[in-house]
């Protein structure tokens, strides 16, 4: 028996997926006096390539608490909202082999319509001299990521910029010139499937997602993505009543996520979709395991509340299902949804004794 409808939707990697919102750079309000706007802004590093997204950017008090946090786009980009920024003094990045960021917002220099517009500059630290190695065949990718032509980083700058104002045919069309130049420059490959899922290419995006994966074998978030597409299509073709090729692309999804998780296991990303995707494919012990891996590690997502919600109801464990819709009330006082869940919330406290 399954109560309701679930409610667990799949988000975009560009909508964030370890809490990361959309860049969307529609600030509200201005800034007057002590009154503070959206803060948007972009990450860029002195080194020749860029940095690898996305990477978390964080809001801070004076004292080093986690006011706010967000994600960097392909492209570097972030943004804040009004009721994030109006109680944080710094912004704060910390990216592995770069010196650590605590940048003084009052210190942002531009204001435009109402919106804090900020650049985050990290620097690369000088890295270690280690003893001469005789294997000598072994390629680092952050020495293949230097070797990166000058144009084809140019390329991948402007169509940072064209992303943010919203022209994502431009900005695909320079990194296309970016990957035809260079064609190993993972930055540029990973950028342009985000490109081309704003633009409704999806074959497209996951041909770059995979080029992607393999051009950094490390990487978690290419996989991320590709889990999410083919369980988007399983959605799309359990709708067309296509229930053999759905069942393909949910086998997919679920050898991809795990791939992922493998490669990275602290990404919440990775594990939310694995959780989603064994629930689908009826293996809930392992969807709870791994769902409750992703909220030990990102506490404050509500939509993975939701996701064990629909587990432990089809485990028939109404009690904890029941305590993660109160958790997610409690949590989301303001959600657009809650009716739903009330109404979710209200059928499942019938089901259990009084």
């Amino acid at each position: 028996m399954r109560l309701g409808i679930p409610l667990a939707s799949l988000i975009l990697l560009s909508v964030q997926l370890d809490g990361a919102a959309a860049v969307q750079f529609q600030g509200r309000g201005a800034v007057r006096g002590d009154a503070r706007g959206a803060i948007i802004g972009r990450v860029v590093s002195d080194s020749p390539q860029p940095v690898p997204h996305p990477i978390e950017v964080r809001l801070e008090g004076v004292a080093p608490d986690v006011r706010a946090r967000t994600y960097t786009d392909g492209l570097g980009n972030f943004t804040f909202d009004e009721s994030q920024a109006a109680t944080a003094s710094f912004i704060v990045v910390e990216v592995e082999g770069f010196r650590p960021v605590r940048q003084r917002i009052d210190a942002t220099p531009a204001v435009v319509r109402g919106q804090m517009v900020t650049t985050v500059f990290l620097e690369r630290l000088a890295p270690d001299v280690s003893p001469a190695s005789d294997d000598t065949d072994v390629v680092d990718l952050s020495q293949l990521r230097a070797d990166i032509p000058r144009q084809a980083v140019e390329a991948f700058e402007r169509a940072a910029d064209a992303s943010r104002q919203g022209n994502h045919e431009e900005a695909a069309e320079r990194l296309e010139l970016a990957v035809e130049l260079s064609p190993e420059y993972y930055d540029a490959q990973y950028a342009l499937g985000f490109e081309y899922l704003q633009l409704g290419r999806v074959e497209d995006a996951e041909s770059r997602f995979r080029t992607a994966s393999e051009l950094d074998p490390n990487a978690a978030d290419p996989l991320v993505n590709l889990g999410m597409l083919h369980l988007r299509e399983n959605d799309a073709l359990t709708l067309a009543r296509d229930a053999e090729t759905a069942a393909k692309r949910l086998a997919d999804a679920v050898r991809v996520l795990d791939e992922a998780v493998a490669r990275e296991p602290a990404s919440a990303s990775a594990r939310y979709l694995q959780g989603t995707a064994l629930y689908r494919a009826g293996e809930n012990r392992r969807a709870l395991e791994t769902l409750e891996r992703a909220l030990d590690l990102t506490p404050s997502v509500p939509r993975v509340r939701i996701m064990l919600y629909n587990v432990y109801v089809a485990e028939r464990e109404f009690g904890r299902a029941l305590e993660q819709l109160t958790l997610y009330l409690d949590e989301n006082p303001d959600s657009a949804d809650r009716e739903s869940v009330e109404r979710m919330k209200t059928e499942l406290e019938q089901l259990l004794p009084r």
